[in-house]
This record gives structure tokens, sequence and C-alpha cells, in this order.
């Protein structure tokens, strides 16, 4: 009797179930613990732990917390880096004025200056846009918290005067040079728009609407107190002749003027 050969059919399907069976594999019983391993196989499913999560969470967190203190320390190197410049201009003029003075004044190197500044011209623009800055928003504070409209004129004039003259080295650089430099020039052009525009704004408080008036008494106040401090920075703080107005005197004199050509 010849032996019987298996089907190709059920060949197929012993691999089958085969195949499944090692796919697929059945609960087991441990032989180091009677117990039944039920734990579910979670790879591949996109499954994480709870102590995984919170390790994650945790990284993160010490991420943020490590760019925060890069960017206040970048923030810190670039404030240094400034003061640095001004001090240079304002203490030796513009003559003395080079990267390697400044990384010398901040007490790093040329090379930490340059990684924040590509060249000199980038540095004067920063330490022009920063002063600019600075008294653009000490007239906005100052302004808004005039009382009256001869309060708020005071104000812009003691503001603008206090701090040209605060350093008139510094100031009769950032004049001077914009007139050779573009980029400069733009930021002292934006510098006297907004100026301008904060005064305007804060005179329509006290119903003083008369723009084309306060526009002319703006370049009276600002170009007057400008060639005050040119000529003081010219002439490395000194007045330059005798019987020149001190800065108090001349500073009441622009402020009633100012009021009487505004305030009828």
């Amino acid at each position: 009797m010849l032996p019987m050969r298996p089907s190709p059919t059920s060949a197929r399907s012993g691999a089958a179930a085969s195949d499944r069976a090692s796919r697929c594999p059945r609960a087991t019983t441990s032989t180091s613990r009677n117990t039944v391993d039920r734990t579910p196989n979670t790879r591949g499913l996109g499954i994480v732990s709870i102590d995984s999560r919170m390790q994650l969470r945790k990284r993160r967190s010490m991420t943020q917390q490590e760019i925060a203190h890069h960017q206040n320390r970048s923030r810190r190197s670039a404030e240094e880096i400034l003061d640095a410049a001004v001090a240079v201009i304002s203490d030796h003029g513009l003559a003395a004025f080079t990267m390697n003075t400044v990384a010398t004044k901040a007490g790093g190197s040329v090379g930490r200056v340059y990684a924040r500044y590509a060249n000199k011209e980038a540095l004067l623009f920063a330490v022009k846009d920063r002063a600019f800055s600075q008294l653009e928003n000490t007239l906005e504070s100052r302004l808004a918290a005039s009382d009256t409209g001869k309060d708020a004129i005071a104000e812009f004039v003691r503001t603008v005067s206090e701090t040209l003259f605060a350093a008139p080295k510094l100031f009769s650089f950032m004049v001077s040079h914009s007139a050779e430099d573009a980029e400069l020039h733009g930021r002292g052009f934006a510098f006297h728009q907004r100026s301008r525009s904060l005064l305007i704004d804060c005179l329509a408080r006290f119903d003083i609407i008369d723009s084309s008036t306060i526009g002319h008494v703006y370049e009276m106040v600002v170009q007057s107190l400008l060639m005050r401090v040119i000529s003081l920075g010219a002439n490395e703080g000194v007045p330059p002749y005798p019987g020149f107005p001190k800065t108090t005197t001349y500073q009441e004199f622009l402020i009633e003027t100012a009021v009487s050509r505004l305030i009828p």
C-alpha cells in the first residue's frame, strides 16, 4: 500500500498556522514561577510609559532653561560691548575707536566683538541706535506723565537737553558722523520723526493741535541743542568761548520761548 502524500492545501495551511503561532505566541507558564505571563507587547505601538514621559518633559524643560540662559548671557555680552564702545568714544573720541580698543575696554577678546558685530560700521550703528532708542523711550514716558501742555513742553526740552549734554562727545559724533553714512543718517531721521510725533500727540491731549507750529518749535529746540552739543563735543566739553550760556540757563530760555509760541 502506497503511503499517502500530504496535499498542497494542507501543507500551506500548516505553514500558515505555524507562522501565526510564531507571531502571536500563546500565554506560557513560567517554569520558575507558577504564574502566567500576560505582559502586553507594546513595542512598535507608540506607547510610552509614564516614567519615560516625565523624563522627556524634564529634558525639554532643561533645554528651555539652557536656551533662556544662553539668550540672557548673549544679551549681557552685547550690552557690555556697547557700553565699552560708548566709553571709548566719550573718553577718547572717534579717532581712537577700533574693534581692538572696544574689546580691551570690554575686558574680552576682539573675536568676541566680531562675533556680535561684523565690522566697525555695524558697531557704530548699534551705538547710535541704542542711544536714540533710549532717548525715545524716555521722552515717551515723561510726556505721558505730563499734566498740562506747559509741563509737556518743559519735559520735552529738559529730557532732550539732559540726555545730549550727559554725553556731549557721543552725540557730537552721532550728529557729525551721520552725514558720512547713509544708514546712520537714516536712523537719525527716524529718531526725529518719532520724537516729533510724540510731542504732537502729547500736546493734542491739551488741545494744542497746530502741528505746523509744533513742528517749527521742535526744530528750533532740537537743532539749537544739537549745535551746542557739537560745540562742546568738539572742544572736549569745555565752553567754546567766554560767556557761553550754561546748559540749565539755555534750557530754561528754550522752554520759555517754546511755551510762548505754542500757548498764547
